[in-house]
């Protein structure tokens, strides 16, 4: 399969999600490349290669984009990340907070007029991208495209959680990123958002090696998080909303909430969900972001 069919086929199977608090809108695409990338490549993750591998982390964050200039700016002037056209296309970036190369934007060409299509999609690290992908479908989840080995960026398949959520599985071709703590403008945590948990410890026990535990705190009594090797690596939020499918949902860490919802407002995007120093902001193009004023110490 190349990767032009790859996208293809995950164009197809566009699916659009909406959220009662405004138009929350997620497609299962895949970022992985587009027609006009020749060969098929993308750039890697980790820039210089590490060798090294975070099996069971969140590594990596595309943002797939009806508009990408358009987010280029938005993001760029929101969080001061430098996007940079990839070398050999110019339908992918290559976004950098500082000098840490963190992510990256395609483009989507969206089918549906009636609504927005851009999505942000996270890569999960994992050990054999053929061996998860065989987990998932025993785990009663979906492999949607791949098994693919895209040259630059490694073995990757894009799968749908039994509750429905999408996620690209990553085996990095040269390694995943050194992590650090983060600062501003860095990836901060990863939610899965769905309305209903019930089969999420099972399959991600089985994908991921996860355990999930309750996490006890004042007003908010049910949280739950994602554990590996006695570490947090993501949430887990049942969210009963009318029309809010599952959907794995990344936030960055900023410096002052209410500076970011302001700028998010001048910038063109809106406030989708506040509480206390968290919030879900929508960009122009429509595409759900998590930010946070880290004010402590992340979930434990």
């Amino acid at each position: 399969m190349d990767l032009e069919k790859f996208m293809s086929g995950l164009i197809r199977r566009t699916s659009v999600r909406t959220g009662s608090v405004g138009t929350w809108s997620l497609i299962m695409v895949l970022l992985a490349g587009c027609a006009a990338v020749r060969p098929a490549s993308l750039p890697p993750v980790s820039e210089p290669a590490t060798g090294a591998y975070r099996t069971g982390e969140f590594v990596w964050y595309d943002l797939l984009s009806e508009d990408p200039q358009a987010a280029r700016t938005f993001y760029g002037q929101l969080f001061g990340w430098r996007i940079e056209t990839a070398a050999r296309t110019s339908d992918y970036a290559v976004i950098y907070n500082g000098d840490r190369l963190i992510g990256g934007i395609a483009v989507h060409e969206n089918r549906n007029p009636q609504a927005a299509e851009s999505l942000w999609l996270a890569s999960l690290s994992v050990a054999d991208v053929d061996r998860s992908a065989a987990v998932v479908r025993e785990a009663g989840g979906e492999v949607l495209e791949g098994p693919l080995k895209v040259r630059g960026r490694g073995r990757m398949a894009l799968i749908e959680d039994p509750m429905g959520a999408p996620l690209l599985l990553l085996r990095s071709s040269r390694g995943d990123p050194t992590p650090r703590a983060p600062g501003d403008g860095d990836w901060l945590w990863t939610d899965l958002v769905t309305p209903d948990s019930t089969p999420a410890d099972d399959f991600y026990g089985r994908l991921a090696g996860y355990q999930t535990v309750s996490v006890e705190s004042e007003g908010d009594p049910g949280s739950r998080l994602f554990k590996s090797n006695g570490r947090p690596r993501a949430g887990l939020v049942e969210l009963k909303w009318d029309g809010v499918e599952a959907n794995w949902l990344p936030y960055v860490k900023v410096r002052s909430l209410d500076d970011v919802l302001r700028r998010t407002q001048d910038l063109g995007g809106r406030l989708a969900i506040r509480a206390d120093n968290i919030a879900v902001i929508l960009d122009p193009t429509g595409a759900a972001i998590g930010i946070q004023e880290q004010r402590k110490d992340p979930k434990k």
